[in-house]
């Protein structure tokens, strides 16, 4: 079995504390590696420094749906699929972040519209933390910023943002 690195196992204890506690610790590691603490998150630069490999390729669908990106625990490395934007590409590796924080250092695939169930739920709730701390987006929302100023300051969709804002209701 290959070591789990510390830093996640941090991570995962960190989930006990809160979802928004463990984006944070997770930030914070990239800040540690002189990652800009401005938005948008530099959410390849994490990844590069837990020293994951990132490849951004065409993967083919898998029964008639789209796979949005893989781990591959062996070869430590994380595919995006690449036709999607920038915006998408994030969320999803910040998602796949989540899942080896809170999930640990095993294969996975994400698809395109895989059934929502509690392990997706939380790998959502952790990519949405992880791009959009709460702290900084009500500071943003009282400073006035509509949704298209808080897509553009967090680098997210629509859709992520929305899912965001659900939970500071």
């Amino acid at each position: 079995m290959t070591p789990i690195h510390p830093i996640i196992t941090l991570f995962k204890e960190c989930w006990m504390d809160g979802p928004d506690m463990a984006a944070e610790r997770t930030r914070e590691v990239g800040l540690q590696n002189s990652i800009s603490p401005s938005f948008p998150i530099a959410v390849k630069k994490i990844i590069k420094s837990l020293q994951i490999n990132l490849v951004h390729d065409l993967i083919p669908k898998e029964n008639n749906n789209k796979i949005l990106g893989s781990y591959s625990k062996d070869k430590k490395t994380m595919f995006i699929n690449s036709e999607f934007d920038e915006t998408m590409k994030r969320f999803v590796l910040s998602h796949m972040l989540g899942h080896l924080v809170l999930h640990g250092d095993q294969d996975f695939k994400e698809l395109y519209h895989e059934p929502t169930n509690p392990i997706e739920t939380q790998a959502n709730i952790y990519a949405a933390h992880l791009l959009m701390p709460l702290w900084a987006l009500h500071n943003a929302i009282l400073k006035g910023y509509k949704v298209p100023q808080l897509m553009q300051v967090f680098g997210v969709s629509a859709a992520a943002l929305s899912f965001q804002l659900d939970l500071l209701r």
